[in-house]
């Protein structure tokens, strides 16, 4: 099994990646044209509304809830009431979506006034039209979410998660090709790229059906309540932490309207930037993780859910600490690379690298929770991490107010750091009581985070010998130079370290190159 998630992560990484790099490109396109401006601060709260009903319904707490008992309904029922079972919830889903969508476009204008009570009227308005505009992606993306996760349990994970590819493909196509056609002032172009957010929502879901009629769906309206009240339960609690999770998200930009204009837009791209990283690697990670031990838990095999979990920690850290390492070192650089270009000028540049510190600083521990979340999950506990989400909430909060005062909108990353942290505390300590036949792989965790210092000393050390530059094919040269040397030092030190998983990986490769 162990193997077999590492291999389902490494196939929805690549599909990720591809995805990502899409979606880079996508960013890079909105930030040449909008920049830190009014424009983009408006696009980036229109945006969250939706996306947050989305992260609750589609994906988030109902995909929690639901995977768990999708499994024990095969094992207990076959796979033709197993389908049933999966239609009669999207016939629900469908339908609870159509009618947030319509509300979120008839009550768009108090929507804007809770989430961004502190922004000047000219933002206000840009805002709830964008809203109105984005609503339709709330129902789009959330049953496209949804029907990855079905697939994802059904073993399904390369072309569902490059589904989001073809996301970033029709924002991209239909943005560029305003502006190349037609043109416009500022407001229509960032109202086009709103309505592209629309056409690639539609792309994702219909990319899925194909595999979805694989696996045995013919779709059809499914009126049938057996088995979703269970989902219900668990629903209710787990929809708790999931909007405890994304209200942490909802309270930085909410406090960010109360400062300078650009702060929402600098904190929207600094998050974006440490999602891109999170995104192709820990995504990947915690996806697999919660069918792989729903799966295991059905059957209950504590030893092999054992073993999963430990490699499934160890490869979190092997690809979360050297990246934090390197976003660390060569934050400035990579922001400009990327950014730095149109609008986006050397003003722009820092106000987006110090809270893309403090968020990188967070990497491993969002992708360590996450994968701690999914085995409660996988347990049929959506109430336990609650608990601890409701801390983390109101500490981020508290920290959120203090940092603020100090630091503008880097003391908002810098709360979010210390939320995840704190979270991570809490939630090592209820697994290790809640889950005693569990251990976590302490020692080999801390040879990684030993491999990453050394990586991180390194690049800093190596930075002294460039030359102050902000060319873009010197920075590019510079980021490529110091970013491959980190990463040949982390495996050095991995290896030098003995990292158990790393070493099975090495000895694996030398034996087929022997054969």
């Amino acid at each position: 099994m162990s193997s077999k998630i590492l291999k389902k992560v490494g196939s929805m990484s690549v599909a990720v990646m591809i995805s990502r790099v899409l979606g880079l490109v996508r960013d890079i396109i909105f930030t040449a044209f909008f920049g830190v401006s009014y424009l983009a601060d408006a696009f980036n709260y229109a945006y969250r509304i939706p996306n947050f009903l989305r992260l609750l319904f589609g994906e988030g707490a109902l995909a929690a809830a639901f995977i768990p008992l999708y499994g024990e309904v095969e094992q207990a029922e076959g796979r033709k009431v197993q389908i049933r079972f999966g239609l009669s919830l999207l016939t629900f889903l469908s339908l609870l979506l159509l009618i947030f969508s319509f509300v979120g476009i008839a009550f768009a204008p108090y929507l804007v006034k809770i989430i961004a009570p502190g922004l000047e009227e000219n933002t206000v308005l840009l805002t709830v039209k964008l809203t109105k505009i984005l609503m339709p992606y709330l129902f789009l993306i959330g049953v496209a979410s949804m029907l990855i996760a079905i697939l994802n349990y059904h073993d399904y994970f390369f072309w569902p998660a490059l589904s989001a590819a073809f996301f970033n493909l029709g924002t991209i196509v239909v943005i560029v090709g305003f502006v190349y056609w037609i043109g416009g002032d500022s407001i229509e172009k960032v109202s086009a790229y709103s309505w592209g957010i629309v056409v690639g929502g539609v792309l994702q879901l219909l990319v899925n059906f194909p595999f979805m009629r694989k696996v045995g769906y013919r779709f059809r309206l499914v009126w049938e309540t057996k088995n979703l009240d269970k989902v219900w339960r668990r629903f209710l609690p787990g929809i708790m932490g999931m909007g405890v999770r994304q209200i942490n998200v909802y309270v930085d930009l909410f406090l960010a309207s109360f400062l300078v204009v650009g702060s929402a837009s600098s904190l929207s791209y600094s998050y974006r930037l440490m999602q891109l990283a999170l995104g192709v690697l820990g995504v990947p990670i915690w996806s697999a993780s919660l069918p792989v031990f729903s799966k295991l838990v059905a059957k209950n095999d504590d030893a092999e859910l054992q073993k999963t979990f430990s490699n499934v920690l160890i490869l979190s850290g092997f690809l979360m600490i050297p990246i934090t390492a390197l976003m660390v070192s060569l934050g400035r650089e990579y922001i400009t690379i990327l950014f730095a270009r149109g609008a986006f000028d050397a003003t722009a540049v820092g106000m987006t690298y110090s809270p893309f510190i403090f968020y990188s600083l967070a990497l491993f521990f969002f992708c360590f929770n996450h994968v701690l979340v999914s085995l409660f999950y996988a347990h049929g506990d959506t109430k336990s991490p609650v608990k601890v989400m409701i801390v983390a909430l109101l500490s981020n909060v508290g920290l959120n107010i203090w940092f603020m005062q100090y630091f503008g909108a880097t003391g908002l990353a810098m709360a979010s750091m210390c939320s995840a942290i704190l979270q991570s505390v809490i939630l090592f300590w209820w697994v290790k009581r809640r889950f005693e036949f569990l251990s976590f792989p302490k020692l080999e965790l801390l040879k990684i985070l030993l491999a990453g210092i050394a990586t991180w000393i390194l690049i800093r050390y190596l930075n002294i010998y460039f030359v102050v530059s902000e060319g873009f094919w010197y920075l590019l040269l510079k980021f490529a130079l110091l970013g491959i040397g980190g990463v040949l030092v982390f495996l050095m030190m991995a290896y030098l370290l003995r990292v158990e998983q790393f070493m099975r990986f090495v000895q694996r490769r030398a034996k087929k190159s022997i054969s």
